[in-house]
């Protein structure tokens, strides 16, 4: 019969933490644990006699009813009393008296304070005399008290486990239901200190006595001697640090030393239980250890990615010289001409104007007309716009030009060397006029600089000025010649600066003078643009070198794949080459590309500075937990927004939960796994410093996976922009076969092509801010990987058979999100699952010694003599492959380190599947609107399925994209699904590699049909019903995991509070396999005994400076059962009487 539930046990002893150092966290996790047998059993019959005992002790005899009857209201209460009996009585007879009985004990310190409640016990009565019966153990978690020769007291009580299925009893409120005091023992905790070796041969034995003890009969001891009713005590002491080689101790853990001198790194609290079979007492333990691996494996990324970097900024800094030089863009001359460009000067001092073409004007009210003076560059069909004035008008008769304000021009054209013609052997495009004046007149000239930049004789000198009329003609279907602008030219050409730039051979310098007068002409011949974009001649052979390729940058290296059409990060970039542009010209300004090009500077050297940390300081700081703001192994939740702690893990511990018996032997089960389970929890790996707002020059906010998402929106929108702006330059060919360039007065096409350049700018901005981002993430994802490999290394509950597996398909590792799909937590999503993703392109191997590697490329791994360091590197398996390398100490390699992964040079590749589930009324509103799965079927695990991908899939950016902030806080019930989705069919795929199901044949991944391990999980993600939540999507997925011979990780957003709900949720049900009581109460009760007194609520101390979970009555309230959390180490809104700080209460 199911045991209703006893009182949540009280918390431990108040303790304030607000000035707690961290060597006083301990104090608030590492109790000691009291393991209690009762010597002895109840009187036959149990509880139902105890009472029937008491009823008769407390029977009243009425002999002299007349005198009774005299004292009506006396006589009516006594017969009101004897009618409840006799009520009771009858009760009494409709109860299953074969029903164990329940029984409880109560603790209390020496004031008579309650301090703990344990959980119910079942016992079953003595039958006979000579009966020999099983010992009762229960379980007490004792918070020793603050004074050692404090007494404490162990009450005894118990009441009749059939009496609760009985109708009558439980409506009549009869006695027998109640609770029944059995005696106590007072004890003496320095006495009880000396006990504590957990064995048989040396226990602590105290007898019963008090009210109640006698309904308690006494017990047969080994020599057959009866002894009184007693209790035998064990006291166990916390094992908070494990033995090497031993259940609880892991490769990822420091050495034992290290976390005896830091009393933070470990963490641990030992309970007591019940064997189911054997009725003998067990212990579990539980332990909350830091991975030493952290902060070395975050150096290690940042290592190679500060290199990635360096590359990629190399390559944009000689990208924005190279667009500099053909965007005709210097300081002064001098530098024009050692770049091999043209330096020019055109001084334009008046306008000849025919008079038949304008209305009169005078001296004192002269004409003024506006002039845009443009370069019609090399290989561009776009002017560019270099200065625009005013001049005055002079007539045919001669006002003089000395009496007019001249205007001069400077500008650095690019010059190429025409070897096949000596007449026009340099070639620097063109200058075209355009002219404006008063009623809307228009008129244009153009003047050719090749003609102007020959040597025409050896004696000429370069920089020579030379005297030249510009044409002037309408701008309509007439062509009527209007006047003539008079300028002086003057043009300077350094030939060793252009043979040295365009690698061509020269002779000296040559000098010559030419002083011309020339009509309208262009030498520079029409460009031809079609729709799509393409020239109509082959693209120009590149010239133009860099140092440094860019398929080794950072963006190559984390999976980015290019998008756009510039150069910046381009495959086509190549190590000796950069692609010349199109006839559209560059579509990133030299302005923003030194802007970017010094952004990237400063982000590799930020990468390149947390490279070269030195740990030894780091691990030397006697700074409290929660107040760490510099990198180390513990990156506190508390900290999770400060930059220079962006590649660090939040709050990554291994937690582990081993079960013995109480003399250290294991415990027997014949269900794998046995008597050792473990975690890693941490906060969800994310970029928090970066945060989810607008990426600086863009309209993308989010997570990573949004702005992944948005750069290929992005994308698309830049190839519409070239394509309009592609249409409307071949437009306007057709219109005009005359010009060789599109002006600069055309505001349609201006326009277009300024569109175009931001979208690709925008585009070049958001994909370096994905791949700095993607840096972040994978740091911290790779860390609880990584640090969940070698724990799983050391873990042989399994068996061996799961390394080959590991071999041959993968390291499966099981992400177990508890993040709610609304809010910031949405985009917490979206990082994570794009850095948890990024996981399958990297392999771990295992190394003896340093193999030939030198030790200062080696990221060492100070605490842990097992591992000497790590290394990160480049795979060549493809874009974004890495290759983890673990360098470890020869007699560890040979001791730690399983067979089948020895002398694997390809290593094992990561199999990361993600399962996300929120556990908040945030979440439970998400699912209530959720539309995902409304049409598929249960046959295939991927028919009919929408990717998580697809999810993200949004139409293409707008230029008044601002609505992001009110999106973030909408409920986004359907990205869980299909994230779940996507999940499972991974999960399912793997079950199939590992455990084949008969002949399927070649069949995609989303295609295979459900394997039978994964039935259950099936119906809980195939969208059907998710108007609650629905905790088991976690729960499932880790028992599969678990079966096929993965790990798992389970995080939230900080790595505490509902991580600690659910690693206390899984070790309850691990523990299940071994107990007894394991019903819906017991389980829940268990759960919250770890806690209270286990290591989670060490945790939140140890993050935020206070020992609570950061939980409110309202969350508690629509959170799942199983999860809920104690109301005695619930935050709540308040702390030490203020609003409560640290990281604020969970979502």
């Amino acid at each position: 019969m199911m045991a209703s539930s006893p009182p949540p046990p009280p918390p431990p002893p108040s303790t304030s933490t607000s000035t707690q150092s961290s060597t006083l966290i301990l104090r608030s996790c590492n109790f000691y644990t009291l393991s209690i047998t009762l010597l002895g059993s109840l009187l036959p019959g149990g509880i139902p006699e105890v009472h029937k005992i008491k009823q008769n002790n407390a029977k009243v005899e009425y002999d002299n009813l007349q005198a009774e009857m005299k004292k009506p209201k006396s006589f009516f209460g006594k017969l009101k009393k004897q009618t409840q009996n006799a009520a009771s009585n009858l009760a009494f007879m409709t109860i299953d008296k074969t029903e164990p009985d329940d029984i409880q004990v109560i603790l209390t310190e020496s004031d008579g304070q309650l301090h703990y409640l344990t959980e119910v016990a079942k016992i079953a009565p003595k039958q006979l005399e000579d009966d020999t019966q099983p010992s009762t153990v229960f379980a007490v978690t004792l918070p020793i008290p603050p004074t050692p020769n404090n007494t404490i007291t162990l009450k005894l009580r118990a009441r009749s486990g059939g009496a609760k299925s009985s109708v009558l009893i439980s409506s009549s409120k009869s006695s027998i239901a109640r609770w029944h005091d059995l005696g106590n023992v007072t004890l003496n905790v320095n006495e009880l200190h000396l006990f504590t070796s957990g064995t048989d041969e040396k226990a602590y034995t105290a007898i019963i006595t008090g009210p109640g003890s006698e309904y308690l009969s006494e017990s047969t001891a080994r020599n057959g001697v009866n002894a009184k009713p007693s209790l035998k005590l064990f006291l166990i002491s916390p094992k908070r640090i494990p033995e090497e080689m031993k259940l609880g101790w892991s490769l990822a853990s420091a050495d034992p030393s290290h976390l005896s001198s830091s009393p933070h790194h470990a963490l641990s609290q030992t309970f007591c239980y019940t064997h189911k079979n054997k009725y003998t007492p067990i212990i579990a333990t539980e332990r909350t250890i830091i991975s030493s691996l952290t902060l070395p494996t975050a150096i290690s990324c940042s290592k190679l990615f500060s290199e990635a970097a360096a590359v990629s900024s190399a390559h944009s800094w000689v990208l924005s010289e190279a667009v500099r030089r053909r965007s005709c863009v210097f300081d002064n001359g001098a530098e024009a001409l050692r770049n091999g460009h043209a330096n020019v000067s055109a001084t334009v001092a008046s306008f000849t104007k025919l008079k038949h073409c304008f209305d009169a004007d005078t001296n004192s009210n002269p004409m003024v007309c506006t002039v845009r003076v443009s370069l019609q560059p090399l290989g561009c069909v776009f002017a560019k716009e270099l200065l625009t004035f005013e001049v005055k008008m002079c007539d045919e008769q001669g006002t003089s030009f000395s009496l007019l304000q001249p205007t001069t021009v400077d500008f650095y054209p690019k010059v190429e060397v025409n070897n096949h013609s000596e007449k026009n052997k340099f070639q620097l495009g063109s200058l075209k006029f355009e002219q404006t004046w008063h009623g809307g007149n228009h008129a244009e000239g153009v003047i050719g600089l090749d003609q102007y930049s020959q040597n025409s004789s050896p004696t000429d000198n370069w920089g020579t000025p030379r005297t030249i009329e510009c044409e002037m003609f309408e701008n309509n279907s007439t062509k009527r010649n209007v006047g003539k602008l008079n300028l002086t030219l003057t043009i300077e050409i350094d030939e060793k600066a252009l043979a040295t730039s365009t690698s061509t051979s020269t002779s000296t310098s040559t000098s010559t003078s030419t002083s011309t007068s020339t009509s309208t002409s262009t030498s520079t011949p029409p460009i031809a643009v079609d729709v799509i974009g393409t020239t109509s001649t082959p693209t120009p052979t590149p010239t133009s070198t860099i140092d440094l390729q860019p398929s080794n940058g950072l963006i190559e290296l984390l999976g980015l794949t290019h998008l756009g059409s510039t150069p910046l990060d381009s495959p086509n970039t190549t190590e000796n080459v950069v692609p010349k542009p199109s006839p559209l010209g560059d579509l990133l300004t030299p302005s923003w590309l030194d802007s970017h090009a010094n952004d990237r500077a400063k982000d590799a050297s930020s990468l390149s500075h947390f490279a070269s940390i030195n740990q030894e300081t780091a691990h030397d700081s006697k700074t409290d937990p929660h107040k760490i703001r510099h990198p180390n192994n513990f990156k506190p939740s508390a900290a999770k927004s400060e930059p220079i702690l962006s590649p660090l893990a939040i709050n990554c511990h291994v937690h582990s939960f081993c079960v013995e018996r109480i003399n250290g032997q294991p415990v027997d089960s014949q269900k794998p796994p046995s008597k050792f389970f473990f975690n890693i929890t941490t906060g969800a790996p994310c970029d928090h410093s970066r945060g989810f707002g607008k990426v600086p020059g863009t309209n993308a906010s989010g997570g990573a996976k949004r702005l992944e998402s948005k750069r290929h929106d992005l994308a698309k929108s830049a190839q519409e922009a070239r394509l309009k702006l592609f249409r409307a330059v071949k437009n306007s060919q057709d219109n005009h076969p005359e010009r060789s360039h599109i002006p600069a007065s055309d505001s349609a096409v201006s326009n277009l092509r300024r569109t175009a350049i931001e979208r690709e700018q925008q585009l070049a901005t958001l994909t370096w801010a994905c791949a700095l981002r993607r840096a972040n993430i994978f740091s911290q994802a790779l860390s609880i990987a990584l640090s969940s490999y070698l724990c799983s290394i050391t873990d042989f509950t399994n068996g061996s058979t799961k390394f080959d597996h590991w071999k041959s398909h993968g390291f499966l590792i099981n992400f177990e999100g508890m993040l709610s799909a609304a809010g910031q937590e949405k985009h917490m999503i979206e990082d994570a699952c794009v850095g948890i993703e990024m996981l399958r392109n990297v392999r771990i191997r295992c190394v003896r010694g340093l193999e030939n590697n030198n030790i200062r490329d080696i990221t060492s791994v100070p605490k842990n003599k097992n591992i000497i360091g790590l290394l990160l590197s480049k795979s060549e398996a493809g874009s974004g492959s890495m290759l983890m390398s673990v360098f470890f100490e020869e007699h560890s390699y040979d001791k730690a380190v399983p067979a089948p992964l020895q002398h694997d040079q390809a290593g094992v590749q990561i199999f990361p599947v993600l399962f996300e589930m929120g556990v908040d009324v945030r979440q439970w509103g998400a699912n209530t609107g959720s539309n995902f799965g409304k049409t598929k079927s249960s046959g295939n695990a991927g028919k009919s399925a929408a990717s998580v991908d697809d999810h993200f899939a949004t139409p293409p950016l707008s230029d008044n994209n601002n609505n992001n902030n009110h999106d973030d806080e909408k409920e986004d019930g359907d990205l869980l699904a299909r994230l779940n989705y996507t999940g499972f069919t991974q999960l399912n795929s793997y079950a199939h590699k590992v455990s084949p199901m008969g002949e399927i044949g070649v069949v995609n991944e989303g295609e295979l049909p459900i394997h039978v391990l994964l039935g259950p999980l099936w119906q809980f993600v195939n969208g059907e019903n998710k108007k609650t939540i629905e905790h088991d999507v976690l729960n499932l997925s880790g028992k599969i995991a678990a079966n096929l011979g993965g790990a798992g990780c389970i995080f939230c957003k900080s790595g505490k509070d509902r991580t600690g709900m659910g690693v206390t949720f899984r070790q309850t049900q691990f523990l299940s396999e071994y107990v007894l009581n394991v019903d819906k109460e017991s389980f829940i009760y268990k759960s919250n005994v770890m806690r209270i007194f286990g290591t989670r609520v060490a945790i939140c101390d140890k993050n935020v400076g206070t020992g609570k979970f950061a939980f409110n009555a309202l969350q508690v309230k629509f959170m799942p059962d199983f999860l809920k959390c104690p109301s005695v180490v619930c935050a709540g809104f308040m702390k030490d009487g203020k609003l409560f700080e640290g990281s604020g209460v969970e979502s």
